[in-house]
C-alpha cells in the first residue's frame, strides 16, 4: 500500500475529494466526486459540515416562543421549523454551533430555508445562522446563511468504511449469483496458480504467511504488473485471490 493511501485511511475527516479516493481505494474502482455527490444525495451516506456560527436550536412544540409574540412580521428573522412537532427556541439569542455537524433536509425537494443540522454526539438539532442581524426592538437574530455547497462538504472516516463494506457486500452477491460453472473454473485455476507462486517460486519466504498463500503481497505483486489505469488495485486483486483460494481448495 503507497503511503498516502496509509496516511488517508488514517483520516478521522474527509474532504469531498479525498472521500471519492477513499471509496475508490476500498472498492478497487475508482469513484467519481460526482458518482459520491450522488450517492451523499440519495442518503446513502451521512453528509457533515464544519461550522462556527451562531444558530436557533429546534426544541420540541411547546406552542410558539413567547419572543415571538414581541415582534411584527416584517421585523421578524427568525424561520420556522423543517420539522413537524419541533418549533424554533428564538429565546437562546447565545446559542453557537461550533464543529461538525450533520446536514439535514426534511427532503429532497426542500425549500434552501429548510435545512438545518444535528450534533451527532447530542442528537440535538439547529438551524444555523450566519451573522446577527439588529431589529428596531433592539433585539438581534442570526441571518440564514445558504445551504452548503458540495465543496463544503466532509465525510466521517467511519460512514466511509460502512459504505465501503456495503458496496462490496453487494457486489459479493451480485457475483455469487452471477458465477457459472467457467467462472468457478477460472477462479479454481487462478488458486492453483497462486498456490504455485507461494509454494514453488523463487520468492516463497515473500509470498508465505504462516505457511500459506500471502494475499495481500501476490496482490501487490499483480498490481505492480498491470500497471495504474488498468483498473485492477490491491484492495480488488487481493479479494480476487482469497475468493480463488477458496474456491480451489474447496474443489
Amino acid at each position: 500500500m503507497a503511503f498516502s493511501e496509509t496516511i488517508m485511511k488514517r483520516r478521522q475527516w474527509h474532504s469531498l475529494e479525498s472521500a471519492a479516493q477513499f471509496l475508490s481505494i476500498g472498492i478497487g474502482e475508482d469513484v467519481s466526486v460526482d458518482q459520491l455527490i450522488e450517492l451523499a444525495r440519495s442518503g446513502d451516506i451521512p453528509i457533515f459540515v464544519d461550522l462556527s456560527m451562531p444558530a436557533w436550536p429546534l426544541v420540541g412544540d411547546k406552542g410558539a416562543p413567547k419572543a415571538h409574540l414581541n415582534f411584527t412580521v416584517h421585523e421578524h428573522p427568525v424561520p420556522s421549523s423543517p420539522l413537524p412537532g419541533m418549533t424554533v427556541n428564538a429565546d437562546d439569542t447565545d446559542c453557537v454551533l461550533m464543529g461538525k455537524y450533520e446536514l439535514k433536509t426534511p427532503s429532497a425537494f426542500s425549500p434552501l430555508s429548510e435545512w438545518y443540522v444535528k450534533d451527532p454526539k447530542s442528537g440535538e438539532s439547529f438551524i444555523p445562522g450566519h451573522q446577527y442581524k439588529s431589529l428596531p426592538s433592539g433585539k438581534s437574530f442570526p441571518e440564514r446563511p445558504g445551504k452548503p455547497v458540495p465543496e463544503e462538504w466532509v465525510f466521517k472516516k467511519d460512514d466511509l468504511e460502512t459504505l465501503v463494506a456495503q458496496i462490496l457486500s453487494d457486489e459479493d452477491v451480485r457475483e455469487g449469483k452471477k458465477k457459472d460453472k467457467r467462472e468457478i473454473r477460472a477462479l479454481e485455476a487462478l488458486g492453483l496458480l497462486v498456490e504455485v507462486v507461494a509454494y514453488t517460486g523463487t520468492d516463497q519466504k515473500k509470498y508465505q504467511w504462516g505457511g500459506k498463500p500471502n494475499c495481500a503481497q501476490i496482490a501487490r505483486a499483480m498490481e505492480a504488473q498491470a500497471g495504474q489505469g488498468s483498473g485492477m488495485r490491491e484492495e480488488k486483486l487481493k479479494r480476487l485471490v482469497g475468493d480463488a483460494l477458496d474456491a480451489y481448495q474447496m474443489r
